[in-house]
């Protein structure tokens, strides 16, 4: 008997583990403002994973919510986030409505996970990619004049001054948290400006006035 209502208990607590690890994922793309076939795939995969398993012991506890996610989703999931992230930059204001330049950009990023303390880019190298962060902190160490440290956070966008301009990297940058950034490659922006020439001359303006990163 005891076994039994021990076994009820157990039962009971997994299933409410499940919904507060539902409800958790649901309110973070809902910030994240993912689309709805997004959720709904990330959905349905935790879904399928309980009734299979019937478990959540192998979950993780990360902060990230969607940490445990098959690698295919989760890229997809964070390349969704990514063009999110671009609309809300400056940089792309005069073009985050044009569906074609967002699936066009987004469709050229590559996910990078850095661990603390890790050098992302180091001042006097040559730029051959731009970066914008999906999670977690990094540290600009700025040189060249520039004193202290600033950093940078999730939403944050750096090294697009030294792509535009083609010019060695003038600070290095360093991950202060474990992150998770995207990155688009000097050469991917070149092709995407040569379709959108708007997109060249609005980081030419930003990067004239801009102090690093």
């Amino acid at each position: 008997y005891q076994r039994r209502v021990h076994g009820a208990l157990s039962a009971v607590s997994t299933l409410q583990v499940f919904r507060s690890k539902m409800e958790e994922m649901k309110l973070f793309m809902a910030m994240k403002r993912l689309p709805e076939a997004f959720q709904a795939e990330v959905l349905r995969y935790y879904s399928h994973l309980f009734r299979t398993t019937g478990t959540v012991s192998g979950w993780s506890n990360s902060v990230d919510p969607l940490h445990d996610l098959p690698f295919e989703l989760k890229a997809k999931v964070n390349i969704a986030i990514g063009a999110e992230i671009i609309k809300k930059l400056p940089l792309f204001d005069d073009l985050k409505y044009n569906e074609g330049f967002v699936h066009e950009l987004v469709s050229r990023l590559t996910m990078k996970s850095f661990v603390p303390g890790v050098t992302v880019v180091k001042s006097g190298k040559m730029a051959r990619e731009m970066f914008f962060v999906l999670s977690g902190e990094l540290t600009v160490h700025q040189s060249l004049g520039y004193l202290g440290a600033d950093v940078l956070p999730s939403g944050s966008a750096f090294g697009y001054v030294s792509v535009v301009y083609d010019v060695p990297q003038y600070e290095t940058v360093t991950a202060r948290t474990y992150c998770n950034v995207l990155t688009l490659t000097a050469a991917d922006f070149h092709d995407v400006a040569a379709l959108f020439p708007q997109l060249r001359e609005t980081l030419l303006a930003s990067a004239a006035g801009a102090s690093p990163p």
